[in-house]
């Protein structure tokens, strides 16, 4: 999707009510309708890094080969997470797909947002947030932890461009998600995730204390 400035769009959309969903297919909303009773469920459709190259770099991590940038970004995107080593394991010899509220696919789901995350990160586009990611370290946030606050920030902005369609034309605002990030930089912790929508800092990945893989 390509940017386009609204004016009326806010720093911080509504909470996140509709899961962003990973689908082979290019990225697209639809908004299914719902009894009354309850909000319409958006879907968005998420086209990221394919299970073929998750198992390719998790078998050059284990036998310590040479890693271009992009793969030792992704590298480090799966060495965040622990808990699911188990399924990069056996991501290239098992077809674990069970549907996109799976286990396995909202790992992969959540990695490649990761992934996203650190490339706007390191290419500095948009340039806030590298500047976000600085002045949080600096506040003593871990790179983890800020690697999600931008991504809970992301997906606000992304779940109001779908609710949103006929004003946003279907395309995302970057420079509205760059003031968000440049607005919620110099706040406290707990601010930063309260004008997120949570009470507090969150725990990063709960599952993890839940279901040993």
């Amino acid at each position: 999707m390509t940017a386009q400035k609204d004016q009326n769009q806010p720093q911080v959309p509504t909470q996140d009510q509709h899961p962003i969903q990973q689908s082979a297919q290019q990225p697209t909303q639809q908004t299914t309708q719902q009894p009354a009773q309850q909000p319409a469920k958006v879907v968005i459709e998420f086209k990221g890094l394919s299970k073929e190259i998750f198992s390719s770099v998790w078998e050059k991590m284990k036998n310590k080969d040479q890693l271009s940038d992009g793969e030792m970004l992704l590298a480090r995107c799966m060495a965040d997470h622990p808990h699911w080593f188990p399924f990069f394991e056996t991501i290239g010899i098992f077809d674990q797909s069970s549907g996109e509220d799976s286990e396995d696919a909202q790992a992969l789901l959540h990695v490649n947002l990761h992934f996203l995350i650190g490339q706007q990160i390191f290419t500095a586009q948009p340039k806030e947030a590298q500047e976000y990611y600085q002045v949080r370290t600096q506040k003593g946030d871990s790179p983890h932890e800020i690697v999600h606050q931008m991504l809970h920030t992301f997906q606000k902005h992304l779940i109001w461009t779908a609710m949103n369609r006929e004003q946003s034309q279907g395309q995302f605002d970057t420079q509205s998600y760059a003031n968000t990030l440049k607005a919620l930089a110099p706040l406290k912790k707990d601010q930063i995730w309260q004008r997120l929508g949570l009470k507090g800092t969150p725990a990063l990945h709960p599952e993890a204390n839940q279901k040993p893989w």
